[in-house]
């Protein structure tokens, strides 16, 4: 689905929305590192956000403000499906977002943010992004659209899991209430093991 209003704000930053045929549900994928300039600029700060001060990369933005447009769209076409103006909370239900490396972090992100199902293939944690001024404000900016738009959403056990397959995947500190496992290797006494987000599609769990 072409999320036409969303303009990205970094030449890198790429995501795609997407409607399963069956189940009428829909995914917001984002996209991994896709080169070794501002792709791997946006990598660093997030894998380093446990030793320095996370600063703030405009992919951050880009991937709030694409998962917007999107959850603007999906709320029009519930609209006409339900013949009046849905909840937030109905619109979620029918949304869960993943990514790999970067864009693994990037929905982690996300899925908090709008307290979405989802998973973060191989990326690191954003316990710090999300305490960044950046992020309440686009709170703010969401809620001209969503005013009950919550604060800080619990993420329920099941609902986001992440898997790191490299040093990547395990840097930084997951959000509490993500399902975090590591293939054997990555990280001593980690095992891996198949994880579904309750709720989930079965575009959740993707590889890019």
């Amino acid at each position: 689905m072409t999320v036409q209003k969303f303009k990205a704000t970094s030449p890198d930053f790429q995501a795609a929305l997407y409607k399963d045929s069956q189940s009428g549900k829909y995914h917001i994928a984002i996209a991994g590192t896709d080169d070794l300039k501002g792709d791997a600029i946006a990598d660093l700060v997030l894998a380093g956000q446990d030793l320095h001060a996370v600063r703030w990369h405009p992919e951050m933005t880009d991937a709030l403000s694409f998962s917007y447009e999107a959850m603007k769209i999906i709320a029009g076409d519930l609209q006409f499906r339900l013949k009046r103006p849905p909840t937030l909370e109905e619109v979620r239900e029918e949304v869960d977002v993943s990514g790999h490396s970067l864009g693994g972090a990037l929905a982690e992100m996300v899925g908090k943010f709008f307290g979405l199902s989802g998973y973060n293939i191989d990326g690191p944690g954003v316990t710090k992004l999300i305490t960044r001024p950046e992020y309440g404000a686009f709170q703010d900016k969401v809620r001209e659209d969503f005013p009950e738009l919550e604060s800080d959403y619990k993420l329920a056990p099941g609902q986001f899991g992440s898997t790191a397959f490299s040093i990547v995947g395990a840097a930084g500190t997951h959000l509490d209430g993500v399902a975090f496992t590591a293939q054997p290797g990555v990280m001593a006494g980690k095992t891996i093991h198949q994880f579904v987000p309750q709720g989930a599609t079965g575009r959740s769990v993707i590889t890019l």
